[in-house]
C-alpha cells in the first residue's frame, strides 16, 4: 500500500512539472532598458500572468492557461522591445499543444537555435568578458572556443548599446577554468579578430548593455 501510495505521489509531481513547464516561458536577450513592468504589460495582452521574473537580460513568464502562454510564444518570439530582438521559448523546452517547439531562436540577432528540452541555462559566478568578438559570431561558436578551457554552463553574445561593438559573456563551472580562460585566450586572435577577456562580475554585464 504504501509503494502504490508513493508512485501516485510521484506521478501528481511529474504531473505538476509537466503542467508548469506548459505555462512558464523564458524570454531571452532582453534590452537593459526593458523594465519588469513594461515586459508584464507587454505579455499580459495574452492572459492572466501568474509570475513576471525579470533577471539582467533575460525573464520568466509564467501563465495561469498554458493557451495564453501558447498565444505568447507565437506572438512575441522575434519581436523586438526596446530595441532588442527577443528571443520567447517554453522554459523547460515543453512542446505546445500544437507541437511546436520551445522557441526558434537562442539569440537576439537569429544566431542560431537554442536546443530544446535543457531549459533555461546554469548559470554561474565564475564569469568572463569578451570583447571585440566577430560581429557574426553566435554563442553556440563561443561556448565551443571556451569548452577548451573547461567546463562551461552559460554563453551568449551581445551589441553594446554604446558602442556598437559586439561583446561575448562565458560562464564556466569552475574557478580554475575561468582563469585558464583568461590566461589562454586574452589579447588573442578569434576568427580575424583581436579579443581581450577580462574577468567579470555581475555589474560589469549590466554597464555594458
Amino acid at each position: 500500500i504504501r509503494d502504490r501510495y508513493q508512485r501516485r505521489v510521484r506521478g501528481r509531481k511529474r504531473f505538476e512539472i509537466m503542467s508548469t513547464s506548459k505555462t512558464r516561458l523564458y524570454i531571452g536577450r532582453l534590452s537593459s532598458r526593458t523594465r519588469q513592468r513594461d515586459l508584464e504589460d507587454q505579455f499580459a495582452k495574452y492572459g492572466r500572468i501568474v509570475r513576471c521574473d525579470l533577471k539582467y537580460n533575460y525573464a520568466f513568464v509564467e501563465y495561469d492557461d498554458p493557451r495564453d502562454a501558447d498565444d505568447a510564444v507565437r506572438e512575441l518570439d522575434g519581436t523586438t522591445i526596446d530595441g532588442s530582438k527577443i528571443s520567447v521559448e517554453y522554459s523547460r523546452g515543453t512542446p505546445g499543444r500544437n507541437g511546436r517547439d520551445g522557441g526558434r531562436d537562442g539569440g537576439g540577432s537569429g544566431r542560431g537555435r537554442r536546443p530544446v528540452g535543457k531549459g533555461p541555462p546554469q548559470r554561474s559566478d565564475y564569469r568572463i568578458m569578451i570583447e571585440n568578438i566577430p560581429r557574426d559570431l553566435s554563442w553556440q561558436d563561443l561556448k565551443d572556443h571556451y569548452r577548451k578551457s573547461g567546463e562551461v554552463l552559460f554563453g551568449d553574445v551581445f551589441e553594446d548599446e554604446r558602442t556598437g561593438k559586439f561583446k561575448g559573456v562565458v560562464e564556466f563551472k569552475f574557478y580554475e577554468d575561468m582563469k585558464r580562460a583568461i590566461r589562454d585566450t586574452d589579447n588573442t586572435r578569434f576568427r580575424g579578430s583581436t579579443i581581450y577577456v577580462f574577468e567579470c562580475f555581475l555589474s560589469c554585464v549590466t554597464r555594458t548593455r
